[in-house]
């Protein structure tokens, strides 16, 4: 799939897909992106197609609201392989953001509460969500990107230009690089799903470590009776990526404490390491 196929500038030079989940609902709520280099994106897009259809994928798109049974299970497992062993060949980048009650208190303070909080919530995780990853890619690659386009997922609550107005007024090296921020084309996209999939397991993980924890020390039973939604078909899809990131070491593990944020889910502690392109990190604001 070519990036003018789904309506995106022809000079975009790194491009990134994000996502949501649990946004208006829950402790937990998560952003995530999937970015790439415009040159890697189609073999992005080639190898988690690729890996839908190798699992024998029943629906078109892959959500992860919808993983209840074991058809969809491994559709969803496949992905997350594919797409594990891209950031191990530094084909694509992944980047998460979780956020709890104590982030949102303090983007009320900030903002003073007004409107529609959680929609407002959304916005400003973008924003600190999209500054992430291009601080990290030019991190990786030594240079700023010349031409950066960032595609959210159709969301309402979402105002478009405001974010790009946002994120290019908080860029030092504004001057140097262009930010795009915009809706795309209704068309299948496997970066968006892959965000989807990310947002809500990221938020899911810090929601029911405890469960987690439980599943796993019993011997992953599949006839516990446990609180988290779904487990049975969630919880393994977490083992797995979890084990996946640690032995590429990419970064990511489960269950490991945190000082700054009270969840025990997906999260990399040495972000800055270079060959960690899989960054989970909580939202924890200063006082």
């Amino acid at each position: 799939m070519s990036l003018q196929s789904i309506g995106l500038d022809k000079r975009t030079t790194h491009v990134g897909f994000a996502d949501e989940a649990y946004w208006s609902r829950g402790e937990y709520r998560a952003v995530a992106c999937v970015s790439a280099r415009r040159g890697d994106y189609r073999e992005v897009e080639r190898r988690l197609c690729a890996s839908r259809c190798d699992a024998g994928a029943i629906v078109s798109e892959i959500k992860w609201k919808d993983l209840n049974n074991n058809r969809r299970q491994r559709d969803a497992a496949s992905v997350l392989e594919a797409a594990v062993s891209l950031a191990a060949n530094r084909e694509l980048h992944i980047d998460v953001l979780v956020w709890n009650q104590q982030a949102r208190n303090f983007m009320n303070r900030l903002r003073g509460g007004r409107g529609k909080r959680n929609s407002m919530h959304l916005q400003m995780m973008y924003g600190s969500l999209f500054l992430r990853v291009i601080s990290r890619w030019r991190t990786a690659e030594g240079s700023v990107a010349p031409f950066w386009t960032l595609a959210p997922d159709r969301h309402t609550g979402l105002d478009f230009p405001a974010l790009q107005n946002e994120i290019r007024g908080s860029m030092e090296t504004a001057v140097h690089s262009t930010i795009e921020v915009r809706d795309i084309k209704e068309s299948l996209n496997y970066s968006i799903q892959l965000a989807d999939l990310l947002a809500g397991m990221a938020a899911f993980s810090h929601q029911y470590s405890d469960d987690y924890e439980t599943w796993l020390g019993l011997g992953k039973q599949l006839d516990l009776r446990l609180t988290a939604p779904q487990w049975s078909t969630r919880f393994p899809l977490l083992d797995l990526f979890s084990r996946l990131c640690q032995a590429s070491d990419l970064g990511p593990t489960m269950l490991s404490d945190n000082p700054a944020f009270p969840g025990r889910g997906l999260w990399t502690q040495e972000p800055g390491v270079t060959h960690h392109t899989i960054d989970f990190q909580p939202f924890t604001p200063s006082p």
